[in-house]
């Protein structure tokens, strides 16, 4: 059980860090496309716009790392759950 806790607080705070970065990102780009739009640029070239979209890809890739990182807590707590009720199998049979 105390691994299982453990293992979740190690893993929840990748997960804070990680939505700390993107929200930082997103305010980063947000804020480019506000200073581009009052310059009367048009959205087709604020999305050509080389910080605009490093910084949209690197959104993109912080999300993916978030995914990626929300697929491994649920699997290493699926097969904790399954572990232990193989264990109380066990003991009942016993």
């Amino acid at each position: 059980m105390i691994d299982k806790v453990f293992i979740h607080h190690k893993i929840d705070m990748q997960i804070q860090d990680r939505r700390a970065q993107w929200r930082i990102v997103r305010a980063k780009r947000l804020q480019r496309k506000k200073e581009l739009m009052s310059q009367g640029i048009d959205i087709k070239e604020i999305r050509r716009d080389g910080l605009f979209r490093r910084l949209k890809k690197e959104q993109q890739s912080l999300s993916k790392v978030i995914k990626h990182i929300e697929r491994k807590i649920n699997k290493k707590f699926a097969r904790i759950d399954c572990e232990e009720e193989g264990t109380q199998k066990k003991k009942a049979r016993d």
